[in-house]
């Protein structure tokens, strides 16, 4: 539970500073609110239209919206590229409200981009002046907005629009072609707008035409209008108001997604919307706000709307991923902010590091301290800031109370949810009543949180408000499901009650913690799995907080099977270290999650019974019970483990004595938490719990400790230990190696010129290739990489029966700490489920499968030079759907395995003799630029128009590292005329044949895996018949055996060399007709 500080007095303060800066601040004097609007916006028979053009005509001359402004610039090349200056260009509340009014009458007016009252306007954007001027209009043209997140996958978005069926779909510059794509597919999209673009950037210009040929090209169904182009074609006609309608007028669709991740859309109608305009908290007026969240959720409209109803001024944010938003902060200099968690944390972890170099320097902590704050006050986000609050999700009460007390203001947390439409918890856990809350707790029996609790009452909470939302759209059954039938919301939350309107967050009803990093741990089954497969783990309690990123546990272990393993009567120390390493182990037969294993435990010899209140009569575990004992303990472990942590960061930053190796080891304790790490131990980052995302932190770490470039597939290698990573960095810091800096100068975009053999290959192997033989006639022998992957394995498993009809070899590439460990990591990969499988495999590898331990990101694969000179001797093809497949990571952190490996690969292709090249991409490649969305799929990749871009886009680093590979590949194609098949498989579903084979990380995996498992499936989940029955479920998608028969020996190649035999989807009424 949260234990809440004191505020009052920073109230008292930030009133001050407001009073000065009104008094000697001229902009800020002229943003304060006139009361006569803000009279108009109380009136209770305004409607939401009329609060609005209350705001635009009251403070018609003040600056309503701001953007960056830039300045147009030679790229160097002769193109027009956008170069951002240190401030915003402004558009007053009377040019905001013309342009509200010409989107209104285009759509009243324009036969070819109308739309009706109640039809829907779909957006395909993050947020900005010119996508809230469009959302704004929809409620002067009473049509519906539909913001939607630009990033939802393929299958998601298309089902929300067909549900929706949008007239008109807007989009950024930035999402102009997968919006292009979704406005060709969806038959009820009459109008494109292209939003913040500019015709004289060349790029943006390319890109507009591009979309206007995809676009006739498809039917020329879809008009496509600029912004500008739509404010002036409106302009022309003058705008005529609607009837007006009432609070019940839906006003827009909100596209939420739970745990389950499946999206349902909630009607929001103009009660709820006008909140922001009628029920603002006037904390920091005359407002100054930076606008920074997505406009699908509340916090984004929020930021915007309130802002203009105080008659402030809402300036974007420059770019969506956050990275100039420090910057915009800074320039804008906002009176308030709303926050979210990250940003939060941001700000905090920015204090901790500052302070630990002061600290580092020689300064007195306490003075270091005082330094950092003073200094992050007036410049970290600006000199204005007098309010702040912070909502969406829990934000650590360390990092509040600092971000209140540093920046001397008051500080909210906000609580609710959309379908509320209203309700927040704000200082000191208080309820508010502004927006007219009512609730109650009700009784959760089964985890034993009832509203006779002592000394508080618990239970659910329960909220009624005269903002809750319809429903969700054209999902009955969901809608049904979260309301009682008395009318009260369901929120799913347990609550502690210490007073009236005086409420405390305690647990999710669900029993699933999200960890900080966005991931969901059940704790029950976790429970379950450690106290089933250990004979020495009696009695365990997980616990973990939103607060954190792993798991602690207390530990009830059987003392005589520690006393039998020791020999001797074990301490608690000895415990705790036994305790760990059986945790660890039963974490790796159960094949669990990094982030699923606790990290640190608390070691309890008295058993949890039912006579000290920790079982239930049952004999079922009281979690209540059990986290009110052990809360406060597990906490104080958190701060000491993070105290740890920082001292360790603070050490390493000093630099002084000590070996590589040393250092990396305090790189470990102090990314990990670890209290010890022992440089000689063999144990990898991964087997100490590390994750991608940690690994990411190491990588930066490291770098700025060694001046070098580890990337995370390095630190994510299976021998990755202390003294594997000290000899790497040896080796790179001896110059060693071929890094990301060294191929392309931009660290932003990919040019397909920057990637050339020669940086990557030694200059005698690409002057022997031209001198190398032609490739084998008939193949026997073949390398495969990646044959512990999902479809690397059945690949594999194809040319092991190939090896079997010539008597050839099948040559394995395994990471591993051993030729004996990647062995047994590769046999591993067919151990799943089905033992004829198995079998199979170990059959024909007993006579045709060599492996090797290697690794592709290192020079000669990781090999000896006896081991390469073999391979390039007697391999006649190689098949390569090897990779690091991780859509989070960067494309600096993918450049070794992915790109580096397929160079590695490459060189081996082209040494002695050529070798038929099969290379696995991703079908992500095309949607790297437009350019070759559109194009066919022989076209080169390299000759394309615009450079690749990088960015934090889903995919985005995965998607670049496997073009790079194809470029490379058709460099040594050109040059040495080396045989190269490049396949882009998709979704790849399970095998036809062989039980339990099926790529688990899938999302489509995930969804009927969890249909099995708890028999559940929505009616959406099925088509209908058109006699309302429900039709046969079906997916598209090949299974994984076709998807891998890619190379069919003999005969079969023959045939496929002479035809050209394409495979395409066909619809299910089709087939099934």
């Amino acid at each position: 539970m949260t234990e809440e500080f004191n505020q009052s007095h920073l109230v008292e303060v930030a009133r001050a500073k407001m009073r000065r800066m009104i008094a000697n601040d001229p902009e800020i004097a002229a943003r304060v609110p006139e009361p006569g609007v803000t009279a108009a916006l109380q009136r209770p028979d305004a409607s939401y239209r009329h609060m609005i053009a209350a705001v635009l005509e009251g403070y018609a001359d003040r600056p309503a919206l701001g953007s960056r402004h830039y300045e147009l610039d030679d790229d160097g090349a002769g193109r027009m590229v956008r170069r951002y200056t240190d401030r915003f260009d402004t558009i007053s509340y009377a040019e905001l409200s013309r342009r509200i009014e010409a989107i209104a009458s285009l759509w009243q007016h324009d036969a070819e981009h109308g739309a009706a009252a109640g039809e829907m306007i779909a957006f395909i954007a993050f947020t900005g002046a010119q996508m809230a001027t469009i959302d704004l209009a929809c409620n002067y043209a009473q049509t519906v907005s539909v913001p939607l997140q630009a990033n939802l996958p393929g299958p998601d978005m298309r089902e929300i629009l067909t549900d929706i069926a949008p007239v008109v779909l807007a989009a950024s510059i930035d999402n102009l072609d997968v919006a292009t794509g979704y406005a060709i597919g969806q038959e009820t999209i009459r109008s494109l707008i292209v939003m913040d673009s500019d015709d004289r950037v060349d790029a943006e210009r390319s890109a507009i035409a591009q979309a206007r040929k995809a676009l006739a090209d498809a039917g020329g169904m879809v008009k496509l209008i600029t912004f500008d182009e739509a404010v002036a074609r409106g302009a022309a006609i003058p705008w005529q108001p609607l009837p007006e309608t009432g609070p019940d007028h839906v006003s827009m669709i909100m596209y939420t997604s739970g745990s389950t991740g499946k999206p349902k859309g909630a009607i929001i109608h103009d009660r709820i919307s006008s909140q922001f305009w009628n029920e603002t908290i006037p904390a920091y007026a005359p407002t100054v706000q930076v606008a920074y969240a997505p406009m699908n959720h509340f916090m984004g409209r929020n930021m915007v709307h309130s802002t203009l109803a105080q008659g402030g001024t809402a300036y974007f944010t420059l770019h969506s991923d956050m990275s100039t938003l420090f910057d915009d902060f800074r320039i804008a200099r906002p009176t308030g902010i709303l926050f979210i968690p990250r940003v939060c944390e941001l700000v905090y972890q920015h204090f901790q590091s500052e302070l630990q170099r002061r600290i580092a320097r020689g300064e007195d902590e306490a003075m270091a301290d005082a330094a950092v704050r003073a200094e992050m006050k007036d410049r970290h986000l600006g000199d204005r800031l007098c309010g702040g609050g912070v909502g969406s999700s829990p934000t650590a009460p360390e990092v509040r109370r600092f971000i209140a007390e540093c920046f001397e203001m008051p500080f909210v947390e906000g609580y609710g949810q959309t379908e509320a439409g209203a309700a927040a918890i704000t200082q000191g856990n208080r309820l508010t009543g502004y927006m007219g809350t009512e609730f109650k707790l009700v009784d959760v029996p089964e985890l034993g949180y009832f509203t006779t609790d002592k000394p508080f009452p618990r239970g659910e909470l329960y909220v009624k408000t005269d903002k809750l939302f319809q429903g969700y759209y054209k999902r009955p059954e969901a809608t049904a499901s979260v309301f009682s039938e008395d009318g009260y919301l369901k929120t799913g939350d347990i609550m502690e009650q210490r007073g009236p309107d005086h409420i405390v967050w305690v647990d999710r009803r669900g029993n699933v913690i999200k960890l900080s990093q966005a991931e969901f741990v059940a704790v029950g089954p976790l429970e379950t799995t450690f106290l089933g497969n250990s004979s020495l783990i009696e009695q365990c309690f997980v616990y973990g907080s939103s607060y954190r990123s792993y798991l602690l546990a207390v530990v009830v272990p059987d003392i005589e099977v520690a006393r039998a393993g020791l020999g001797h009567a074990p301490d608690d120390a000895e415990l705790r270290e036994l305790v760990l390493r059986e945790l660890k182990e039963v974490a790796r037969k159960a094949e669990l999650k990094n982030f699923e294993i606790p990290r640190d435990v608390i070691i309890e010899r008295e058993a949890f019974s039912y006579e000290n209140g920790l079982l239930s009569s049952a004999r079922k575990p009281l979690r209540p019970n059990r986290k009110r004992k052990y809360a406060d303990r597990l906490e104080a472990k958190y701060e000491e483990m993070d105290r740890q942590q920082q001292a360790e960061l603070a050490r390493l930053r000093e630099g002084g004595e000590g070996s590589v190796a040393e250092k990396v080891a305090g790189a470990f304790k102090a990314n990990l938490g670890l209290a010890t790490v022992d440089v000689e131990s063999p144990r990898s980052f991964g087997d100490l719990g590390g994750d991608s995302l940690g690994a990411v932190g190491m990588s930066l770490l490291l770098e700025e400790m060694f001046g070098v470039s580890v990337p995370a597939s390095a630190i994510l290698h299976p021998a990755a230990s202390v003294g594997w990573l000290a000899q790497l960095i040896e080796r790179l810091l001896a110059g060693e190696g071929v890094t990301m800096g060294d191929v392309h100068p931009q660290s932003d975009i990919l040019r397909a010129d920057d990637l050339k053999l020669y940086k990557f290959i030694a200059e005698e192997t690409l002057t022997g290739a031209s001198q190398a033989a032609p490739p084998a006639d008939e193949i026997r022998n073949v390398l495969v990489t990646g044959a512990n992957g999902f479809l690397g394995r059945f690949l594999c498993l194809e040319w092991l029966e190939h090896a079997a009809g010539c008597d050839g070899t099948v040559y394995c590439l395994a990471r591993g700490k051993t030729e004996k460990e990647a062995r047994e990591r590769l046999e591993a990969a067919f151990d799943k489920s089905d033992p004829d499988l198995l079998a199979r495999f170990r059959e024909l590898a007993e006579n045709h499968l060599t492996v090797l331990c290697g690794d592709l990101a290192d020079h000669r694969l990781g090999l000896g030079e006896d081991s390469f000179a073999m391979l390039a001797e007697k391999v006649d093809h190689i098949v390569h759907p090897a990779a690091l497949v991780n859509h989070r990571l960067s494309y600096e952190n993918l450049f070794a395995p992915n790109v580096k490996g397929a160079a590695e690969l490459i060189a081996l292709a082209l040494t002695c003799r050529l070798k038929r090249f099969d290379y696995i991409s991703t079908v992500g490649v095309p949607a790297l630029l437009p350019s070759l969305t559109s194009a066919p799929e022989d076209t080169d990749v390299r000759n394309v128009p615009d450079p690749v871009p990088l960015s934090d886009a889903y995919a985005n680093g995965y998607a670049a590292s496997k073009w790079a590979g194809e470029v490379l590949l058709r460099e040594a194609h050109d040059l040495f005329g080396l045989p190269v098949n490049v396949f882009r498989p998709n979704m790849i579903m399970p095998h036809r044949r062989y039980v339990g084979q099926y790529n688990e990380t899938d999302m489509i995996t995930r969804l009927l895996y969890s249909i099995v498992k708890t028999g559940l499936a929505p009616r959406s989940f099925y088509r209908l018949e058109p006699d309302g029955s429900r039709a046969r479920a079906h997916y598209d998608g090949l299974p994984v055996f076709p998807g891998s028969d890619h190379r069919p020996p003999g005969a079969r190649r023959r045939k496929i060399r002479s035809r050209f035999l394409p495979v395409q989807a066909v619809h299910s009424l089709r087939w099934r007709a």
